[in-house]
């Protein structure tokens, strides 16, 4: 959720008032999505806004009991593919059927039983630290598959992917995974490193999407001092007022709620942190801008951490540094 970035207090006569400005939350927030596969296709790589890749180059292996759709063993090339388990022989259902639905994402051992280096590369993320989840199994249980979880910065290229796991030896049965992903993440990668293996399957892979957005409506405010929430109803202005007095050291946070949720805390906040007094000029505080460009009251006790530039009523012009 949308979290405020602003917050800045100072001392008064009435206490220690906090000020800050509305997160910006109008394009709402990324959507979580969770694809089943059940949309797409049946026997098809990249199927929407996934990416499919074949590293190894080497020929599918084969199936007892039924064929794959195109896939003639010991000579097509192959990567993940979307399974359709309505395609398979009922009694292979335990060992061949989807999580949920009839379709899901599997990836055929080589012709070979060498080490399999297959690619199944994510749509868009947000890019803000997620945690991502999808249910995988191996076919066989004698013969288990394995993974590495990876994730990229923009590329969807494997050489530009970054290594975050390897599981190894997945069980017979759907199990779901889960793995933080890094803010700046931009794809993840299922990487099939399996080896001796039958058919790595994945199904139901649920993660924040970087290109369909979620609207929200603004609630109103918490503010928290030393962990503790001062306000017994929510706060609709962006404004607050403890009314302490004598020393003051408590730290300071606001938290945006939503209808669908309450935001990470702001920046923090502590009394006398962050003055924005310089020595050597005697002159008032006419107004005091950030390097965004948003303006504090001249009286600013304390600003978040960041580059300021205080204007003063003789005309002179500092620039100041919060930290």
């Amino acid at each position: 959720m949308p979290c405020v970035t602003d917050l800045s207090g100072y001392t008064g006569s009435e206490g220690f008032s906090l000020e800050w400005n509305e997160p910006d939350f109008h394009d709402g927030i990324p959507t979580t999505v969770t694809d089943d596969f059940e949309s797409y296709e049946s026997w098809i790589n990249n199927p929407g806004d996934w990416i499919t890749i074949d590293v190894d180059k080497s020929p599918l292996s084969m199936f007892l009991g039924f064929d794959i759709p195109g896939v003639t063993p010991g000579e097509t090339l192959g990567t993940f593919m979307v399974f359709d388990h309505n395609n398979i022989p009922e009694e292979d259902h335990v060992s061949y059927g989807a999580h949920s639905g009839h379709k899901y994402m599997g990836a055929i051992q080589r012709y070979d039983n060498g080490k399999l280096d297959d690619w199944l590369v994510s749509p868009e993320l947000s890019g803000n630290k997620q945690v991502i989840s999808f249910y995988a199994k191996s076919s066989s249980r004698i013969y288990p598959d394995s993974f590495r979880l990876c994730y990229s910065t923009g590329s969807t290229e494997p050489t530009g992917f970054i290594p975050l796991t390897d599981v190894v030896k997945m069980p017979h049965r759907w199990t779901l995974y889960s793995f933080e992903i890094p803010a700046g993440a931009k794809h993840f990668a299922i990487n099939a490193v399996s080896e001796n293996s039958f058919l790595f399957m994945l199904d139901d892979a649920t993660y924040q999407s970087g290109t369909e957005r979620t609207p929200v409506i603004l609630k109103g405010y918490n503010i928290w001092r030393d962990g503790k929430k001062l306000n017994e109803n929510l706060l609709t202005e962006c404004c607050y007022t403890d009314p302490i007095q004598g020393d003051n050291t408590h730290k300071y946070v606001v938290t945006a709620v939503y209808d669908l949720g309450e935001s990470a805390a702001s920046n923090e906040v502590i009394p006398g942190v962050g003055s924005v007094s310089v020595p050597g000029i005697q002159s008032t505080i006419e107004a005091i801008y950030s390097a965004s460009g948003v303006r504090y009251k001249p009286d600013a006790k304390t600003l978040p951490a960041g580059v300021y530039i205080i204007r003063y009523t003789d005309g002179t012009t500092v620039k100041s540094i919060v930290r």
